[in-house]
């Protein structure tokens, strides 16, 4: 069983295994794009949400830099959501 499966599974796993090194760059490289875009750049961020994210259910929603999420693909962020500043979104993956 490899260390990703043994995440999804819920049991103990080494974090530092290969598998988990291209969704923490996926991750990484889009919530940096995210955070380094201007608030009033809404469409960019919108574009760029939609890849960090598991699902942008609408509008309105609002998140302010910097955000900080692990496995981006599973969040899902719904309407009228409000995110502050240095938040930090830690979650495992789905199986």
């Amino acid at each position: 069983m490899t260390e990703l499966e043994k995440m999804k599974n819920g049991e103990l796993f080494n974090p530092s295994d290969k598998s988990f090194l291209f969704p923490l760059i996926k991750s990484e490289y889009y919530q940096m794009k995210f955070n380094r875009t201007p608030l009033w750049f809404q469409g960019k961020r919108d574009r760029i949400a939609k890849r960090l994210f598991g699902a942008l259910d609408g509008r309105p929603y609002n998140i302010f830099s910097p955000l900080i999420v692990v496995f981006g693909s599973n969040i899902h962020i719904g309407k009228n959501v409000f995110i502050n500043s240095n938040y930090l979104i830690s979650q495992r993956m789905k199986p």
